[in-house]
This record gives structure tokens, C-alpha cells and sequence, in this order.
């Protein structure tokens, strides 16, 4: 079945698209561009944090970002992020610590993040890998956001008194 298939081998300069792909249609529009034998899409849960835990850098490049799942996704896997500021990515990431922010939505500036982490060496790779996986833990696992509800639960409780 679909759950015995293996990942298949992650190739050095290839890009990974996951999750979020609606029904074909990305992945068709990716036929039509040069390097499209470049181009992988995994939408598959356990795929994704295998290609999660094998990249160097996860990009999102998105303008509008409510939470930024996908930038906790990676960075619980370690994972340097590169994303704009001011949009829910930079509620995950911690510039210089746990990825790159570029400002003012620019795309020099989000290249600038792509080139500084692929540019990390194995202590600052390993630094951050380790800086990412305890703030998304502290943060956003399930304890953490449990005992936040709770706190607020009480505060709000306290108030009313």
C-alpha cells in the first residue's frame, strides 16, 4: 500500500514543495518550467518531516502567514527558516537564532537568508538546529500550549471575581 512506499533518494540541489498542494494542480504547472526534473512534491505526513529533516533551509516566502505552520514544522525538525518578518513565520522563527527575517517583503533580503544558511558551518548548523527544536517546544507542543490556555483560563477567572 501507499504507507510501505520509500522516500525516494533526496538529490543535493533539488527543491521539495510540501504539503498544502491542491489536488494535481501545482505539480502540473511544475511540468510546464525548465528544471522540472528538480522539483518533488510530498504531501504525505511521514514524507514531509523526512524531507523536512533533510533539507539545509526551509523557505516561506509567503506575504500572508497566520500562524506559520509550516516554519514550526521545520523548525521542530531542526531546521534553519528563512521567511519575511511581520507575517506568523516571525512568531516561530527568532532572527539569528532559529532562522533569518527579512524585512520590507524583500526578495534580496530573503535570498541574503537562503545564502546565510546554506553558508552555516556544522557547529552553527548544529547550534540552531538545536535553538529551533526547543522554541518550538517550549512554545507550540502540547504541553505548552495547554498550560497557556490554562493560564489564561485563570486570569480570566481571577478577573471576574
Amino acid at each position: 500500500g501507499d504507507d510501505q512506499r520509500e522516500i525516494p533518494e533526496v538529490h543535493s540541489g533539488h527543491v521539495y514543495l510540501c504539503n498544502g498542494l491542491d489536488s494535481g494542480v501545482v505539480p502540473d504547472l511544475f511540468n510546464h518550467i525548465l528544471f522540472h526534473e528538480m522539483v518533488h512534491f510530498v504531501d504525505d505526513e511521514s514524507r514531509v518531516a523526512l524531507a523536512y529533516n533533510a533539507a539545509d533551509v526551509v523557505v516561506v516566502p509567503s506575504r500572508v502567514e497566520s500562524f506559520g505552520l509550516v516554519a514550526a514544522e521545520a523548525q521542530a525538525c531542526g531546521v534553519p527558516v528563512t521567511a519575511f518578518a511581520g507575517t506568523g513565520a516571525s512568531d516561530i522563527v527568532r532572527h539569528g537564532d532559529t532562522g533569518f527575517l527579512a524585512r520590507d517583503f524583500s526578495a534580496e533580503e530573503l535570498a541574503e537568508g537562503i545564502a546565510w544558511a546554506m553558508a552555516l558551518s556544522p557547529s552553527e548548523r548544529a547550534r540552531i538546529a538545536s535553538a529551533a527544536r526547543r522554541n518550538v517546544l517550549a512554545r507550540f507542543s502540547l504541553p505548552a500550549v495547554a498550560e497557556a490556555h490554562l493560564a489564561l483560563y485563570r486570569e480570566i477567572a481571577a478577573e471576574g471575581r
